[in-house]
């Protein structure tokens, strides 16, 4: 089910990797990625900071459960209680981060193309 497994240097497809990612940050690199790449085809994809590991998510059926199965895959790719930031598609023009600190789960929702 994973489709691919990177090491990111500090510049990654999506733009610069902060050093600190917040939901804000990973929001940003995401809809570049999105504006080069599109949003038809957008699979979950994980980053993990302190491994500069970004991980996408192949095979997963679109159902009620889609968001909770995102969020265990991350989880259980992390190591420990490693933090991680997953982004995935919730519907035709919006995307959610998911930002794991500890065992607390902070998420944000976004439109595809930046609304300021």
């Amino acid at each position: 089910m994973v489709a691919g497994n990177a090491q990111l240097p500090r510049q990654c497809r999506g733009g610069p990797v902060p050093a600190e990612p917040s939901i804000a940050s990973f929001a940003a690199i995401t809809r570049r990625v999105i504006a080069r790449d599109g949003f038809d085809g957008f699979l979950p994809t994980v980053l993990y900071p302190a491994r500069k590991a970004v991980i996408v998510l192949e095979g997963v059926p679109a159902s009620e459960a889609f968001e909770a199965i995102a969020i265990r895959w991350a989880s259980e790719g992390a190591h420990g209680d490693e933090p991680f930031l997953l982004a995935f598609r919730v519907d035709p023009d919006h995307f959610k981060i998911v930002h794991r600190v500890g065992s607390t789960l902070m998420h944000g929702t976004f439109a595809v193309a930046d609304e300021s």
